[in-house]
C-alpha cells in the first residue's frame, strides 16, 4: 500500500495536470499495476514450485493424484479449505488460486 501511495506521487510529478487516477496513469506510461506485477511474479514462482523436485510438496497434490482419474479439472491443484481471510490470503492457498486459474 504504501508502495502504491509513492507510486501515485510519482505519477502525480510526472504527468502534472494530465494525472486522473493511477490505473489511467498506469497505461499512459505503459506501465504495469503493483497487483498485475505481483500476481505475475507470484505466478512464476508457483509454477517453479510445481517443477521442482524439491519443493513440490508445498503445495497441495493435484486432483489426478488424489482421484487416479483423468478429468478436465485433472491438471487443477486440489483447493485449499481456508477457514480465515488471514489464511486464505497467505502465501500457499493465494498460488494454488493462480495456478487454477
Amino acid at each position: 500500500n504504501k508502495l502504491k501511495k509513492v507510486q501515485r506521487r510519482a505519477f502525480r510529478i510526472i504527468l502534472g495536470n494530465d494525472f486522473v487516477s493511477y490505473a489511467l496513469a498506469c497505461e499512459k506510461l505503459d506501465l504495469p499495476t503493483l497487483k498485475s506485477r505481483r500476481e505475475k511474479l507470484t505466478l512464476n514462482f508457483a509454477r517453479s514450485l510445481e517443477q521442482s523436485k524439491q519443493y513440490r510438496q508445498m503445495l497441495p497434490p493435484s486432483r489426478t493424484e488424489i482421484s487416479g482419474r483423468m478429468t478436465r479439472s485433472s491438471h487443477k491443484l486440489d483447493t485449499i479449505y481456508c477457514r480465515t481471510l488471514r489464511y486464505q490470503s497467505s502465501a500457499i492457498p493465494y498460488m494454488t488460486r493462480l495456478l487454477n486459474m
